[in-house]
């Protein structure tokens, strides 16, 4: 690996080797996982956390609507090899495998192609000291989910 700036060798984050009982793990770390289990389930009410819907810029409704949208588009679709980690100042990471087959419309120009996706993730968390959802990132590669669809000019 290479240095930093100051010199310093980053360490790659690992996830424990053996999983710990959820109930052991940080109250945030806690919510995350639920949300990926229940979003496992179909259950999208349970998939959504409590949000701050000023400081998020999203309702509850508008979240749902776009997981329902997802799994319109992938109705198998299901997240595996879940890896949390809690930062600081009430931030987590969720590294993910997301999977399933394509079997409804992405967007309306985009109908379903039959085709199975594989990609791995990482959505960032922001929590509140109420444990409110005040962020939300997703960080994913758009580009390799079009190439399995044969969404793509290349």
């Amino acid at each position: 690996m290479q240095q930093d700036q100051d010199g310093v060798t980053p360490q790659p984050v690992r996830a424990d080797a053996q999983p710990r009982d959820l109930t052991e793990a940080p109250v945030h770390v806690q919510t995350a996982m639920r949300a990926y289990a229940a979003l496992n389930a179909k259950d999208l009410d349970a998939a959504i956390p409590e949000l701050d819907e000023q400081k998020t810029c999203m309702t509850r409704a508008e979240v749902k609507a776009s997981l329902s949208g997802l799994l319109g588009a992938f109705s198998d679709l299901t997240v595996s090899n879940l890896r949390a980690y809690e930062l600081d100042r009430g931030r987590v990471a969720v590294r993910f495998t997301i999977s399933g087959t394509n079997d409804g419309p992405v967007a309306a120009d985009k109908p379903a192609t039959g085709k199975h996706i594989e990609s791995e993730m990482t959505d960032l968390w922001q929590f509140d000291e109420a444990g409110r959802v005040i962020s939300a990132w997703n960080l994913s590669n758009l580009e390799r989910i079009r190439q399995q669809l044969g969404q793509t000019d290349a």
